[in-house]
């Protein structure tokens, strides 16, 4: 079974064998699922607040603005409200469950 994308402004979230597929305008990579939820869970922990950036497995970086976030891959960047990405990074174990399912 496969869980539709998450989708945030123009960058997509997919999970396939294992792997998260974050797609921007810009390009794709293909972290493994386990590494990048790590990291947006830790950030999750932090309540996203952070001096800087973060660069999660895959090179996605997430960014602090005051009270919006910046998202880049590569060289494509969207700024988005801290609780659009909150519910991105909440909702993103999801798709590595539904991936995991057993096809009936």
């Amino acid at each position: 079974m496969h869980r539709a994308p998450l989708l945030i402004g123009r960058f997509e979230f997919a999970c396939r064998q294992g792997r998260v597929l974050i797609s921007s305008p810009a390009g794709s990579v293909e972290p493994e699922m386990a590494g990048f939820l790590r990291g947006t869970n830790h950030l999750l922990m932090m309540g996203l607040d952070l001096e800087g950036e973060a660069e999660l497995d895959g090179g996605l970086v997430f960014r602090v603005e005051g009270p919006v976030a910046r998202l880049r891959l590569g060289p494509y960047s969207e700024t988005f409200a801290l609780d659009e990405i909150e519910r991105l990074f909440t909702a993103l174990p999801s798709l590595a469950e539904v991936a995991s399912e057993p096809s009936p």
